[in-house]
């Protein structure tokens, strides 16, 4: 039997047991059984599949298209089919067609339903209603492709590693959420973020190759903490609203020498990938010798006089910031020190706490710095200044920390620097915004330090 393309069906008393009943479902659903031995479907769902094992074969036949949709609650992108194995085949040779207790032999267009009758009526044989194994067959590609998509940008915007899919417990979790689903492995999420890595990298190529102004670049070298170094290009450019934009254009590992002549021809290459060699205008780098050295080699390559080399101002700040407070070396090693001693440990850390919330202010945990991190030393002061009081009252219960606790000559600099330095914090971020351009509040900056 065949279902019309209006849905229309024959009726159960219409059909023979030998012939295939099928029920269309909003064009998506249907149910098909050629017999009671021929049911099948693909993936768990408990509710659905104990609604079925209620049925037996001949109330399956008569369900309807109403009756379907209350007690399934199928997506329309779903297709359910159903199989079972009929237990007379525990009592009967299938391939012989032999009876296990006499010399009946069936002829192979005897239905089901005969041979049972023949082993309730001859033989007494007590059977079961038909047990039905259950699977829901997997989303459309469609929908399958739209749900894996939502999980990969998760994973993407959430910095999840891609084997997160293959965890025990965020399976159990999407089985719950949706039985349906079809959770990706790995690797098909690696396919992924490949495959739409150069999508977008594409749809950035021709947004570019539209855009009427003038680029300007910014670079940077970073080390992770497997010391593996990354070159990262930004790329600064107005639109056709006259909005400042800015994104990173790439980011790569740089492997070998980071010579100035290397570093200008990767610079270079990418630059040709995205065909915007001729409207560079200007590239902003760090003090490093290999960086100005990348900047003549780039200007050459580009042939052009209106590039220009800026040095990052802010980073001058910084090395000018660093360059003043070796001077004030002993007391700042000294503090640093201190920080140290309460950070690495436990109970004076937690001590520290309980003095600080005992008026019910909130903790604020001192601060260690770190040489590569702009400013971090004048927030290191700060908050040691902050923390003054209670750090002294910690020396009662943790006299070890006398050996690093400032005199009071000392916090008195601290105090000065700190209202010194916090000139040149707030300058630095001034200097270091990137929904303005900056470098028209250089020298104006630069002339309210000398100053101070």
């Amino acid at each position: 039997m065949s279902t019309s393309s209006n849905n229309s069906h024959n009726t159960p008393e219409e059909c023979s047991e030998e012939e295939a009943l099928q029920i269309q479902l909003d064009d998506d659903i249907y149910i098909s059984d050629l017999d009671d031995d021929n049911i099948e479907i693909e993936q768990d769902d408990e509710e659905i599949i104990q609604s079925i094992q209620d049925l037996s074969l001949e109330e399956i036949t008569t369900i309807n298209e109403e009756d379907l949709n209350k007690n399934l609650e199928l997506s329309q992108q779903l297709k359910l089919v159903v199989k079972a194995e009929s237990d007379v085949w525990k009592h009967v040779n299938k391939e012989t067609r032999k009876c296990s207790y006499c010399s009946k032999i069936f002829a192979p267009t005897t239905a089901t339903s005969s041979i049972r009758s023949h082993l309730q009526s001859q033989h007494k044989t007590l059977l079961n209603k038909e047990q039905l194994n259950f699977v829901i067959k997997k989303y459309s590609s469609e929908i399958q492709m739209e749900k894996t998509q939502a999980i990969f940008e998760w994973i993407i915007l959430a910095l999840k590693p891609f084997n997160v899919v293959e965890n025990k417990a965020f399976q159990n979790m999407i089985k719950k959420l949706d039985p349906f689903y079809q959770v990706p492995k790995r690797k098909a999420i690696y396919n992924l973020a490949i495959s739409q890595f150069y999508e977008q990298r594409n749809l950035i190529k021709n947004y570019l190759s539209n855009i009427i102004s003038k680029v300007a670049l910014t670079a940077d070298f970073w080390t992770s903490l497997k010391m593996e170094s990354f070159l990262a290009i930004t790329i600064h450019f107005i639109d056709k609203n006259w909005n400042l934009q800015h994104f990173v254009l790439d980011i790569f590992q740089f492997k070998g020498s980071h010579t100035g002549e290397i570093i200008a021809d990767k610079i270079y290459n990418l630059l040709e990938e995205f065909e915007i060699e001729t409207k560079v205008i200007s590239l902003t780098t760090d003090n490093g010798a290999n960086m100005i050295s990348a900047a003549n080699y780039l200007q050459d390559k580009l042939n052009s006089n209106n590039f220009c080399h800026y040095r990052c101002i802010a980073h001058i700040l910084n090395l000018v910031v660093l360059a003043g407070l070796n001077n004030l070396e002993n007391p700042i090693k000294k503090l640093r020190k201190l920080i140290k001693t309460i950070r690495k440990s436990t109970k004076i850390f937690e001590d520290l706490k309980n003095i600080e919330t005992l008026d019910k202010q909130s903790f604020l945990a001192p601060i260690l710095d770190c040489k590569t991190r702009w400013n971090s030393t004048y927030h290191m002061i700060k908050r040691a200044c902050l923390l003054n009081e209670s750090i002294e009252i910690s020396l009662i219960k943790h006299p070890n920390l006398k050996t690093y606790m400032p005199n009071k000559e000392e916090w008195k600099i601290y105090e000065s620097l700190v209202h010194l330095l916090e000139q040149f914090n707030e300058a630095t971020i001034e200097l270091s915004s990137q929904s303005y351009p900056t470098i028209a509040h250089a020298q104006i900056i630069l002339l309210a330090l000398r100053k101070i």
